[in-house]
Parts: structure tokens; sequence; C-alpha cells
């Protein structure tokens, strides 16, 4: 059974090696210690009996919530533990006034874009050559209205 919670300091050695093998070394490390200080973060792990198997966080900009990761152990995927990460994403930034929410994904990411579209993300742009490490163009997607009845009650209808 997958558990999701808040993401402690305890958490972050794990999950930086998590977010190296989902994303390889060029990826920039994130300053997770600074980052969960931040009152307009908020990071989540995903817990399969007391393994850390997948993570998530947020930005929340004014009415806009920012995905800014989800990420989930390779042998674990296809699982909908990244579902369940970003259902949670969608509620707690609802809580915490979010009215709408946007991303960035690979545009060669095809799973990640199928997932977000059911649950409402449409690609609004591009951003080219968006990720460094290999100079991959990047999806802008976005979804309004997350702060409805009807959404919460599709949301839900997920669990």
């Amino acid at each position: 059974m997958i558990v999701i919670n808040k993401m402690t300091i305890e958490d972050i050695d794990i999950v930086s090696k998590i977010e190296k093998l989902c994303f390889g070394e060029g990826w920039t490390p994130t300053p997770f210690d600074k980052e969960l200080k931040r009152g307009d973060c908020s990071y989540f792990i995903a817990r399969e009996n007391d393994k850390i198997v997948g993570y998530s966080g947020t930005w929340l900009i004014l009415e806009e919530l920012h995905i800014i990761i989800i990420a989930v152990i390779p042998d674990f995927r296809e699982r909908k533990i990244g579902q369940k990460l970003l259902i949670n994403l969608l509620k707690d930034g609802v809580k915490n006034g979010a009215k709408w929410s946007t991303l960035e994904v690979k545009s060669t990411n095809i799973p990640a874009q199928k997932m977000y579209e059911k649950f409402g993300f449409a690609v609004k742009g591009v951003r080219k050559k968006y990720y460094h490490q290999d100079g991959q163009d990047a999806f802008i997607m976005w979804t309004e209205e997350i702060d409805t009845p009807e959404y919460s009650i599709f949301l839900d209808s997920f669990i």
C-alpha cells in the first residue's frame, strides 16, 4: 500500500538518491534543505511499507500551483504512484489557495503527458531546449479551475 506524507529533513538523503536515479548526473540537484523551509513550497514522499519509492513538489505562486517535480523509482513505475502524488499535490494546492496549476514536462515523456492530460492538463506552449542536460524541449501544461467542487469530486474518484 502506498502512503503519501510530507517530506522531512530526515528524508532528504534518500530523496536525493531517487532524484539522481530518475534524472541522472546532469540534473541540477534540488536544494531540499532550503526548499523545505520555504513557505511557498510543498514536498511529499510516497512510501511502500517503509521504503520511499517516489516524491513530488510544488511552488505556490499567488493562486498558481506550479508542479516542479514528480519522480518515482523506475522499478515502481506503472503502479499509479505518480498519479497518487499528483492528486495529493493538487488537493494540497487547493487547500492552500491554488485556483490553477502548471508544469513543464519533457516533450518526449509521453507517459507523464498522458497522466497529466487525464487530470485536465493541456499543452499551452513550448520551452525550447529547456532541459540543459540533453537539450530537450519542455511542454508547458496547464489546467484551470482546480478549486471547484466538481474537480474535487473528480480527483476523489481516483482514490
